[in-house]
């Protein structure tokens, strides 16, 4: 279960998540800004997606799956690589 905005956009799949699309913005709290984008999770979708899973429970296990594989992908090794390859196609 993810909220839909800011990094975990780029992790958000249909065949491998929840995303809790329902963001109300968040108000930076001084000293600290930059919140642009961030989003807090509506507590309603929330309750209501973990009933879904809780219900769903084979469903929910069948996307937990799909999510290791796909997280497989994302290690630090795997990330560092990524862009040690974009840096020397800048060179």
């Amino acid at each position: 279960i993810l909220s839909a905005n800011t990094g975990h956009l780029d992790l958000i799949g249909g065949d491998r998540c929840f995303s809790l699309k329902t963001q109300r913005n968040v108000q930076p709290v001084p000293p600290f800004g930059g919140v642009e984008g961030w989003g807090e999770s509506d507590i309603d979708e929330i309750v209501e997606t973990l009933e879904w899973v809780y219900q769903n429970r084979e469903l929910a296990r069948e996307k937990g799956r799909s999510a290791v594989q796909f997280m497989g992908n994302w290690t630090w090794r795997k990330q560092v690589d990524r862009w040690l390859k974009i840096l020397k196609l800048m060179e």
